[in-house]
């Protein structure tokens, strides 16, 4: 199976299509069909759905207006009809673009979501501009990566709080209508923004009494985590408290524990989850 491209970047109201070239086996009944399609954002039209191979299939993604910005992944599958077995599989990433951002964002998203998910908007933000905006970029614009970045509606006032704190730290410098990225090192960046306020991968977010959570992101909502998903250093002080613990009492594992988790952003309750035990 071949396809026009992997990563599919698209404005709201955008349409693209892919031509897809199914091979064989010769003479079978061939169909292709999506998996984990985002259709509350776009829709997808596969023209035709199945043939005797070999043929040409045509896919029409088209982004609704007004959608929020971000990145929804998919695949296409081909499969055997008569046989009942897919043949293979494309992966698919679709990034719905703010308009007035290039599309030459959607290479790095990926990276700069990562950057966010694992420090904090604002060294997600500091490293775009760095990387597209050197020169600084205007509000309007930090705005719409603010939203692409994070894959959420983001109030003008939530994104200005975050540009004030950020000239403030001297991360960004404001020069009339620009913000300009300063050039620092990444020690100096980690050292100006407070890491505690970051939401790491084993910390829980517990929802308040009586809110409703939005299905799709129930996923971040984790009882449990794997020490794989631990830094070394965390993990060896998990270990070394959870000894200490079953010796001497959780109070005293929590006291050795917590030290070692505070430098990782959590201050009043321990990472490692002995807090729960006195």
């Amino acid at each position: 199976m071949e396809s026009g491209g992997r990563v599919i970047a698209l404005y709201h109201g955008e349409t693209m299509d892919l031509i897809i070239r199914i091979y064989g086996p010769a003479g079978r009944l061939i169909a292709v069909e999506e998996q984990g399609f985002p259709n509350s954002i776009a829709s997808l039209v596969v023209t035709p759905k199945q043939a005797e191979a070999p043929f040409n299939s045509n896919v029409r993604v088209s982004v609704a207006p007004n959608v929020t910005p971000g990145v929804y992944l998919w695949r296409l599958v081909v499969r055997d009809v008569v046989a009942g077995k897919s043949l293979g599989e494309e992966p698919i990433v679709l990034v719905v673009i703010p308009r007035g951002l290039s599309k030459s964002l959607s290479r790095s998203i990926t990276k700069l979501v990562i950057i966010y998910r694992k420090y904090s908007i604002q060294v997600a933000l500091w490293y775009t501009l760095r990387t597209f905006y050197p020169d600084g970029a205007r509000f309007s614009t930090i705005w719409a990566l603010y939203q692409l970045i994070t894959g959420r509606r983001i109030s003008k006032g939530t994104v200005g709080s975050t540009l004030k704190v950020m000239v403030q730290k001297g991360i960004l410098e404001k020069r009339c209508n620009l913000y300009v990225p300063l050039d620092l090192d990444k020690y100096t960046i980690f050292s100006r923004i407070d890491l505690r306020r970051v939401r790491y991968a084993w910390q829980v977010s517990k929802p308040k009494p009586n809110e409703e959570r939005n299905e799709t992101r129930s996923n971040l909502y984790r009882q449990h985590f794997s020490l794989a998903e631990l830094p070394a250093p965390i993990s060896k002080a998990y270990m070394r408290a959870k000894e200490i613990a079953e010796k001497y009492g959780p109070l005293t594992g929590y006291t050795f524990c917590s030290i070692p988790c505070s430098a990782f952003g959590r201050l009043d309750t321990c990472c490692c989850g002995l807090a729960g035990g006195s």
